[in-house]
């Protein structure tokens, strides 16, 4: 898209971002670089706003618009959210309690990571046999082979899919965990992964990696892992469900995480109207 027939017309052109541009952690093909700077001539550089979901991906505008980037204002914004999505959600259990619960809920799609979950439950599982349960939510594509794979390798009884779940199901699941996953995958361009804050929402420690931009945010209440690496995440976890200490620290560190997505002042309406007051004022 040219931007420059919008603008002859008086338009104000504010655009908004929920994802990074290109995945972060793979090299950007000649096709896609060709694309972003088409982007940034004919879109990026009129703009008179850009509204960015997270640092890292304000930093791969930055780094697109180039000269450019004095010239445009970023506002940034965080998922927000009501106290009263969270209320039905039971605080988690003190360790140690077993079997030690994980929690996913998102698309369910290789790229998400859901494979690499059976992987981590298959290695748990054969190591240390009925100590760790995997909770899994969400519908899509893979959803029929991601069951599959649960049945050839024997794990009904550790990973239960649960598909689609209304928010009662989801409460009734997150109350009986104790840690939150979000293993998305270096081929995903991620956006700032709500399901990340939804964890620390929940008081839930939060096991994920740099792929999601949210962990810039939430690293006090997280365990890092490596990305596209599941024996890496089957460590994160070990590490949580055995030190007590750890898990504690890490759980009472989502109180002090939580204000940030209950203040509307963060919200992309905020955002937008930061971005389009200057305009409203000269009518």
């Amino acid at each position: 898209m040219d931007a420059r027939p919008v603008r002859w017309l008086g338009a104000k052109i504010v655009i908004s971002y929920h994802a990074v541009l290109w995945p972060q952690f793979r090299p950007v093909k000649k096709s896609w670089r060709f694309l972003l700077e088409l982007n940034r001539i004919f879109i990026l550089r009129h703009a008179k706003g850009i509204l960015s979901t997270s640092r890292d991906i304000r930093g791969q505008i930055e780094q697109l618009l180039g000269r450019d980037k004095d010239r445009v204002p970023i506002f940034d914004h965080l998922p927000t959210y009501s106290p009263a999505q969270f209320a039905d959600i039971s605080p988690p259990d003190d360790l140690p309690r077993r079997p030690f619960r994980t929690f996913f809920m998102s698309r369910i799609e290789e790229n998400k990571g859901v494979f690499d979950i059976v992987e981590i439950a298959r290695s748990l599982e054969a190591a240390r046999p009925g100590e760790y349960r995997f909770d899994i939510c969400g519908s899509g594509g893979a959803l029929a082979a991601l069951r599959q794979r649960v049945t050839d390798l024997g794990l009904e009884g550790v990973v239960m899919c649960h598909g689609f779940s209304n928010p009662e199901k989801v409460s009734e699941l997150m109350s009986s965990s104790h840690v939150c996953i979000v293993p998305t995958r270096t081929n995903y361009e991620a956006g700032f992964e709500m399901t990340c804050s939804e964890a620390i929402l929940a008081a839930r420690p939060l096991v994920t990696s740099a792929v999601c931009p949210a962990l810039d945010y939430l690293r006090d209440a997280s365990v890092e892992a490596k990305p596209d690496d599941p024996a890496s995440y089957r460590e994160a976890i070990v590490k949580l469900s055995d030190d007590p200490q750890l898990y504690a620290s890490k759980q009472r560190a989502c109180a002090g995480l939580q204000a940030q997505f209950y203040d509307r002042g963060n919200s992309w309406y905020s955002a937008m109207r930061r971005a389009l007051d200057p305009y409203a004022r000269k009518r």
